[in-house]
Parts: C-alpha cells; sequence; structure tokens
C-alpha cells in the first residue's frame, strides 16, 4: 500500500471439508522475497476457526525467480477474475483457490471454483504450497 514498486501474491485456499490455508510471497529488492503460511483450525464451508498453524520460509532469488515466472506463465494478469460457467449452473464448489496480486500499484484478484490440476490459479498455488513449506496430505488436495 505504502510501496508502490511492492509485488506480493496471496493464495486463499478455501476447503470445503478442510482447513483453511493462506500462502503469501512478499518479494524484496533484489530478487528475494519470504513465503508466509496459516492454517486454522475451521473448515473452509463453515467455520474459519483460530490459527493452528503459521511460519515464513525465505526464499532466495532462484526460489522468487520461479513463483515469479509461474504467476507470468500463467498469464495471472489477464486471467478473468471468475471462470465463466455456462448458463445459470452453479458448479459444485468443494475448494475456492483465490489468487491476489499486487504489482506496480496495480491490483488483480482470481477466483476459481475447484479448479483442475491444468488450471493456471491451481498451478500457482500448488506452488505456493510447496514453497511457503504448507504440509498438506495429496488427499486434501482438491
Amino acid at each position: 500500500q505504502h510501496d508502490p514498486n511492492a509485488e506480493a501474491y496471496r493464495l486463499l485456499w478455501l476447503r470445503e471439508f478442510d482447513r483453511p490455508a493462506s500462502i503469501r510471497f512478499v518479494g524484496k529488492p533484489g530478487g528475494t522475497g519470504w513465503f508466509y503460511r496459516r492454517m486454522t483450525t475451521g473448515t473452509g464451508g463453515a467455520q474459519p476457526g483460530r490459527i493452528a498453524e503459521y511460519g515464513m520460509s525465505w526464499a532466495w532469488k532462484s526460489r522468487s525467480a520461479s513463483f515469479l515466472s509461474a504467476v507470468e506463465a500463467a498469464g495471472f494478469w489477464n486471467l478473468p477474475p471468475l471462470a465463466d460457467s455456462a448458463g445459470n449452473a452453479i458448479p459444485a464448489c468443494r475448494a475456492h483457490w483465490i489468487l491476489e496480486g499486487i504489482r506496480n500499484g496495480q491490483y488483480h484478484v482470481v477466483d476459481r471454483c475447484s479448479p483442475d490440476r491444468t488450471d493456471p490459479v491451481r498451478v500457482v498455488g500448488m506452488l505456493a504450497i510447496k514453497l511457503g513449506n504448507l504440509k498438506v496430505h495429496g488427499s486434501k488436495v482438491y
């Protein structure tokens, strides 16, 4: 907010039957950065709960570059905020993957409902989960 050159991204992952989680990447001058992770005791579909797990991970230049390259490759800044849906049908949503970003004073947010493995938001989100050291069992990723 105070730095027009700031670059940061946050994945808010609201799973219907599992604990909500958040991973935030904050870039630093010189190409490094930090990943901050949070997970609560609640469920994304009903109760947020309280923070049960938190931590941070240093992102040296190669990790930061890897993450920022994934954001660019996903075309994040050009993705529509909401995915198109056919007709008036509301798709079943087991998990919201909400990716926010700020760069050069520009803010963008993208919300995807239970994206498949090839969806750009899920690709970037999975990398954020990995680089942010959020421990999640494979069956809990949906």
